[in-house]
């Protein structure tokens, strides 16, 4: 989570463009309202911070003595037993009865206004513009199925490494049927629609790589 004051940075205006052959074909520019933000850290981490908790399910519980199966009857007479008194076998001290100041279920939902979400969003994009982290593949005259050999190689060609990879998200649309499947079976690859991104998930990312169809979404 960003720690210091973020002031303007020089956004760079323009992303490359790349085929599935790993080749650079074209550069496009990248439209300020979205990748061109000056960013501000208090509202950034809070979007971040909310999109954390909200992954939170909270979903423990554990019994008190009054939610344990049994226990109705006393266990023995309160006296002349020569044992101590006792009132039932679901007391917290004995063996599979109720827990004392446990658990329980708990909601760690929080909300917070769209127009702030979609703040932040451009926020994280404007991060990753600023810093050259962002490319787009030209999945157009892609096959209708792609196997995830070929499309391993296509992403060492476009980032030129050979052995360790960044963490990269791949932002599509339902129109990328045909990459979708294959780039599930990368471990380096997070794939997210465009309609589900959200500054946590471009904050958590390396390299952010958009289909032609998903970047569209930004030039209307």
């Amino acid at each position: 989570m960003p720690k210091k004051t973020v002031g303007k940075k020089s956004i760079r205006n323009t992303v490359d463009v790349y085929s599935f052959a790993g080749e650079k074909t074209e550069t496009k520019s990248l439209p300020a309202k979205f990748f061109g933000q000056d960013v501000k850290t208090a509202l950034l981490s809070q979007a971040i911070r909310l999109y954390q908790s909200n992954k939170h399910t909270g979903n423990f519980n554990t019994k008190t003595r009054g939610e344990v199966s049994g226990g109705g009857k006393k266990p023995w007479a309160q006296k002349e037993t020569g044992r101590a008194r006792q009132g039932s076998i679901r007391a917290p001290h004995w063996r599979g009865g109720g827990v004392i100041f446990g658990p329980k279920n708990k909601d760690y939902t929080s909300q917070m206004p769209q127009k702030m979400k979609q703040k932040s969003l451009s926020m994280a994009l404007s991060l990753k513009a600023s810093d050259k982290k962002i490319k787009i593949l030209n999945a157009k005259n892609a096959k209708s199925s792609l196997k995830t050999k070929e499309l391993n190689l296509t992403l060492h060609k476009i980032y030129d490494l050979k052995e360790k990879m960044p963490k990269i998200l791949v932002i599509t649309t339902k129109e990328n049927k045909n990459i979708i499947n294959g780039l599930h079976n990368l471990s380096y690859v997070t794939v997210f629609n465009i309609g589900t991104l959200n500054s946590l998930s471009v904050f958590n990312h390396d390299e952010l790589l958009f289909s032609d169809s998903a970047f569209s979404f930004y030039e209307k």
